[in-house]
């Protein structure tokens, strides 16, 4: 399930004791419910009957989840939590699930004694899977639902942007962005920053002077250097434009372009960032 999906608020869950759909008491969306479990009860207990505690709350990117027993025969209490990740959108409907596994305390079905008399063995969803199975081993499935419209505008959203990612993808492949480690011999590392080799002589940028110093010919070191695309840039760093080597000198907000020096002319040259390379 997509984490985004915790902003819209439930129109129903699916209850653990009866496995039917009830209304979602709650006026707050999925990621209100953060720390104080939403509380949630079987709507199909007959009046004057306990309706169980069904108890969730998302946090640390896992959905907590918890039930009370409401009968004592199964005893239905669940304690444990799951990825939101894990969590399983339907395909065709505005609702996702996921499955606990559990074990009844005792048998339970339609044949068991306990079971029959009981007065809410008509809605029981434990008295139903025990007599799928084998009466104490089954998995409960919890669940909510959201309204279509609303479901429909996220799933939109969620669509749009991957294909925002997917177009930004490609053009970091169109622009050719390089990254990793670096096999341009004309740049080198040193205590005093990255050095552009000009010539038969070597360049790097003096930030207390702000100005690019040649160093000469001088021997440096075999350390590597890495490149990464980036749009976040700080004095001093060393930018490839258009195969040309910059000093970056002064750094603006996102709407101010940055200041840099050519190291090979030490001509001054403004650089928009592109948005969201990486």
């Amino acid at each position: 399930m997509e984490k985004k999906l915790l902003s819209l608020t439930p129109t129903r869950f699916l209850c653990p004791y009866c496995g039917k759909w009830h209304v979602w008491s709650g006026e707050n969306a999925l990621e209100y419910y953060s720390e104080h479990g939403a509380k949630l009860a079987c709507s199909n207990a007959r009046a004057g009957y306990y309706k169980g505690d069904y108890r969730v709350y998302f946090a640390d990117g896992y959905c907590h989840y918890s039930t009370r027993g409401m009968c004592g025969t199964a005893n239905q209490s669940i304690i444990g939590k799951i990825p939101i990740s894990s969590i399983i959108e339907s395909k065709d409907k505005p609702i996702v699930t996921f499955e606990v596994p559990f074990t009844a305390a005792s048998d339970v079905g339609s044949h068991e004694k306990a079971c029959s008399g009981c007065m809410f063995k008509d809605e029981c969803i434990y008295l139903r899977l025990g007599d799928e199975g084998d009466k104490r081993h089954m998995a409960i499935t919890f669940g909510f639902e959201f309204d279509q419209s609303e479901y429909n505008q996220f799933v939109k959203l969620v669509k749009k942007e991957n294909k925002e990612d997917t177009i930004m993808a490609n053009n970091i492949l169109n622009l050719n962005v390089e990254f990793g480690l670096n096999k341009d011999e004309n740049i080198a590392s040193t205590l005093m920053g990255v050095a552009v080799k000009n010539g038969e002589s070597w360049r790097i940028y003096d930030k207390k002077k702000k100005e690019i110093t040649d160093v000469g010919d001088m021997q440096f070191g075999n350390l590597p250097i890495f490149i990464l695309p980036t749009t976040k840039l700080s004095e001093g760093d060393l930018i490839k434009d258009d195969g040309e080597y910059y000093f970056v000198t002064k750094v603006g907000d996102s709407s101010t372009p940055v200041q840099t020096l050519s190291a090979k002319t030490g001509e001054m040259k403004n650089v928009v960032p592109i948005k969201n390379v990486l």
